[in-house]
């Protein structure tokens, strides 16, 4: 039956060939990852059935399954594991049925992509902890892109980070997925369970870590990380719970899909319980510059057209604020932020300084009174924190 299957209507075709091959979709479409995952656990439970009819089709088969098994990493998935069409379609390409796709071709095919230089895979699940913040049992998170309503979703479309995403991550990273699974597990159920797709209770008994301990995502992610196939950047001060410090900013280069990502090119500012959006003009800049640091602090340069745009992210203890960011170009206006949060609680504040012939744009996360910022020669001063724009990138002195 399932040699033979086929499901066509006129001119759509639905067969096993078809889904191996990804049907008529492309790498950058959600539906892409769903196809050939079914596909490759269709074809390696018939590989070396004496039942089958045509074992040279389903060698075909096989062979062209191991070869989109790689397009979805390399075609689809950046290397931070960020999908073209966004979060809530890339749990879709992932987690319904792709990983589960990988962990078949690894016992079933003797095929083990995981142990291959493919970092991605990886962060298709490490992602997750990386940019999820637990809330009182619940997930926040900083979504972007289509089907947005799929992002931690308890439905048939995801998300089974936990149940599908433990058989797949190295056996390093298993603490930090299962210190958030602790956080959330109120929303996701015991083992996730609450899911109403029973794949995913099947899931977390074949892939469970049991026996392993807990230990804070510090201790194996780093807090700044680059996706550089799309453009997106990470900054995390640390795991902790809602009220975490996480700044992204995503320009959407490389390969697109079908659905467009209406934030792309937008700056997320969360921290203290705030979740603000600075939007900024940043869609289709190109990274010329990037240094991350061990503290989640980072400085990025990025080119849009003509117009050079400079960032550092700055989560020190320099400037007396939470968080502090600076920016100097015309697509990081102060304008285009609007300030959030009572004087006299968690707060954010953009404001102004011109400096060395440039406008710097100085934003700071804080409880309470934000710090002064000043001219201080060519660069602008917020408490002890010297930024100081070069002509290239940003430079953090005191």
């Amino acid at each position: 039956a399932i040699e033979g299957y086929d499901e066509s209507r006129g001119d759509t075709h639905f067969t096993l060939s078809h889904l191996v091959h990804g049907g008529r979709y492309m790498p950058g479409s959600n539906h892409w990852g769903m196809y050939i995952g079914g596909g490759a656990l269709a074809t390696l439970a018939l590989h070396g059935n004496p039942e089958v009819e045509n074992p040279e089709e389903i060698a075909k088969l096989l062979q062209v399954s191991q070869e989109n098994m790689v397009t979805n990493l390399t075609d689809a998935f950046g290397d931070l594991g960020f999908f073209p069409e966004g979060d809530g379609t890339g749990v879709m390409s992932s987690f319904i049925i792709y990983l589960t796709g990988l962990q078949a071709w690894r016992t079933a095919g003797g095929l083990d992509f995981m142990a291959a230089p493919r970092e991605n895979i990886r962060w298709l699940v490490m992602r997750w902890p990386l940019l999820t913040l637990p809330h009182e049992g619940r997930p926040i998170f900083p979504t972007r892109g289509g089907y947005g309503h799929n992002v931690w979703s308890q439905g048939v479309s995801g998300p089974g980070v936990f149940s599908f995403g433990f058989g797949v991550i190295p056996e390093s990273d298993q603490p930090a997925l299962l210190w958030l699974y602790n956080r959330v597990q109120p929303h996701v159920g015991p083992y996730e369970t609450g899911n109403e797709y029973p794949y995913r209770a099947i899931g977390s008994f074949l892939n469970w870590p049991i026996g392993v301990e807990e230990a804070n995502p510090a201790t194996v992610l780093p807090k700044a990380a680059v996706d550089t196939h799309h453009g997106h950047f990470v900054h995390r001060k640390g795991w902790e719970d809602g009220n975490d410090v996480l700044v992204t900013f995503f320009t959407r280069i490389g390969h697109h899909g079908y659905i467009g990502v209406d934030d792309a090119g937008q700056t997320q500012v969360w921290g203290l319980g705030l979740r603000t959006v600075w939007r900024t003009n940043l869609n289709g800049a190109v990274p010329v510059h990037y240094e991350a640091m061990e503290d989640g602090s980072g400085i990025i340069s990025l080119r849009r057209g003509g117009n050079l745009n400079a960032v550092a992210v700055d989560f020190s203890d320099a400037h007396g604020a939470e968080a502090l960011i600076v920016a100097v170009g015309r697509d990081m206006a102060a304008n285009r932020y609007r300030n959030a949060g009572p004087d006299d609680g968690p707060n954010s504040r953009v404001r102004e300084v011109r400096a060395g012939g440039h406008t710097y744009v100085v934003l700071t996360l804080q409880n309470g009174a934000a710090p002064e910022a000043r001219a201080d020669g060519d660069g602008v001063r917020i408490g002890n924190r010297l930024v100081l724009f070069d002509g290239e990138k940003m430079v953090l002195g005191n």
